[in-house]
């Protein structure tokens, strides 16, 4: 189901149990009800552990009778609110089933069914964190829905930097499944692809604007190779000096070039950029523009 849309609910029983002076104590048990997203889960169970502690230390109520509460979670305030005490378990009719033997789990059986999960939310999250620099909102969006999760973790079992793989899911790809309505994996693009739109980016032969419109081509042929799409849809920069040569040139000697040209020879790097429109429409957007300006620099500053 899409979380989003309500079909998953999470209702915590969150308590803590605090140790002090050798005596061991249990706050009471607080329910969060209707919970949509794994960030509201983190939130609330995050806020909870801060407040039964400061109620604990304030009024020393513990776990008892009468001491169970229902509390729903405000996401703007990012705080749960009382919504009533619950009475006594007994209204649950709780008892005994005779033909239930006791349950006796060893440590042994329990660390080999840790040892078959995969790996758990909150590790991700760890993980992302300290070990890929992904910031906290970063890891939030890649986390929310598992979907993401899956595709972000294959691409980076490519070999893409977790630094461009962070920034194609997080704004081509959440662009185009927002658009369509779609979860990342059925988008149609794969995990290579997107390692092969990061590597064309990262040589620097293609810029952003062609690497959105590569993104969206591959979604469209999942079968094809990104680079055989972009060379065929003339996405690749421009970057061969001869060819770029003429155009600057023509550019330079434009007499509205003049002031900038001017500006640029005082050390006014600025000045390029009024240049740079009229090279790119020569070029019809291909041209490599860190090429571009070091060629510039170049032949008006030496």
């Amino acid at each position: 189901g899409v979380m989003q849309m309500g079909h998953i609910r999470f209702e915590p029983n969150i308590n803590v149990i605090i140790t002090k002076d050798g005596k061991t104590y249990k706050t009471p048990i607080a329910e969060i009800k209707n919970l949509n997203s794994f960030k509201a889960v983190y939130g609330s169970i995050s806020y909870e552990y801060e407040r039964q502690i400061d109620e604990w230390m304030q009024s020393g109520v513990v776990m008892g009778a009468r001491s169970k509460s229902t509390r729903g979670w405000d996401d703007v305030k990012m705080q749960t609110t009382l919504q009533r005490v619950k009475e006594d378990e007994d209204e649950y009719r709780y008892f005994p089933d005779p033909d239930l033997v006791p349950v006796t789990i060893s440590e042994a059986h329990i660390d080999r069914l840790k040892a078959e999960l995969p790996e758990l939310p909150m590790v991700k999250r760890k993980r992302y964190a300290t070990e890929l620099g992904l910031n906290e909102k970063q890891v939030d969006a890649i986390l929310a829905e598992p979907a993401t999760t899956q595709l972000f973790d294959a691409v980076l079992a490519t070999g893409t930097s977790a630094k461009r793989a962070t920034a194609i899911l997080l704004n081509y790809a959440a662009k185009r499944a927002n658009e369509l309505g779609l979860a990342m994996d059925k988008l149609g693009i794969t995990a290579q692809q997107i390692h092969d739109i990061a590597k064309l980016a990262d040589d620097d032969k293609i810029g952003s604007t062609a690497a959105a419109d590569l993104f969206n081509l591959c979604c469209d042929n999942p079968g094809d190779s990104a680079e055989e799409l972009a060379n065929d849809h003339k996405l690749i920069q421009v970057s061969d000096t001869g060819a770029l040569d003429a155009m600057i040139d023509e550019v330079l000697a434009n007499p509205k070039s003049a002031k900038a040209v001017e500006d640029i020879k005082s050390g006014k790097d600025k000045a390029i950029g009024m240049l740079m429109g009229q090279i790119m429409k020569l070029s019809k957007g291909s041209a490599n523009p860190k090429v571009v300006t070091e060629m510039i620099k170049k032949k008006l500053q030496g």
